[in-house]
């Protein structure tokens, strides 16, 4: 859905296509995705995010989305670091096989999670269920 938006602005990939044309497809295209959103249920990693902020004071959610973003920010780091050290060793050892470290490339890309992934995905359920 964000890389339509994202088409929908810049319009890089139009092509020979008239810009209206296009402009019209993506916007069918985005109305496809939310609607298949809107059909897909909450995560339960969502549905604990949402659980453990509703109900709490401003200052509470505040305290709590701070503890929540520093305790995502150490396993990122954690996780990253040990990444990027396997990384680095495949590199030196094994510069024939790009596979293994292009395999471990997005490992590293895909294990970051932090509080704007869980923000970013409400904020899509939202318009999803507003449309």
């Amino acid at each position: 859905l964000a890389k339509v938006e994202k088409e929908i602005c810049r319009m890089k990939r139009q092509g020979d296509t008239p810009p209206e044309v296009y402009k019209c497809q993506l916007r069918k295209e985005r109305s496809g995705l939310s609607k298949q959103q809107n059909t897909c249920d909450l995560t339960d990693g969502m549905i604990k995010f949402i659980a453990g902020i509703g109900q709490l004071s401003k200052v509470e959610k505040q305290f709590f989305l701070k503890w929540m973003k520093y305790s995502l920010d150490h396993i990122a780091r954690t996780n990253l670091s040990k990444l990027r050290a396997e990384y680095k060793e495949l590199f030196n050892h094994l510069r024939d096989d790009p596979t293994q470290l292009a395999e471990l490339d997005t490992r590293i890309s895909e294990s970051s999670l932090g509080l704007e992934h869980f923000m970013r995905e409400l904020g899509q359920f939202y318009e999803a269920d507003r449309k």
